[in-house]
């Protein structure tokens, strides 16, 4: 299946030699809501963890139903 042109453009956005993988947080989070709709009952919820002793954390994303 073939992302929505609103989905690749998002992504097009984002330098392809950035290495800030912020960047590429608000093309994740179009394409989870587009593949996980609130109109279906799901949830997208972005959750950040902290490494003891670590400069860096994960993100990690919750889809709920």
């Amino acid at each position: 299946m073939p992302w929505p042109g609103f989905i690749t453009f998002q992504f097009e956005l984002v330098n392809k030699f950035t290495a800030n993988e912020s960047e590429y947080y608000g093309p994740f989070n179009a394409l989870l809501n587009e593949l996980f709709p609130a109109s279906e009952d799901y949830q997208v919820a972005p959750h950040f963890k902290c490494i003891a002793g670590s400069v860096d954390f994960t993100l990690i994303y919750f889809i709920t139903r």
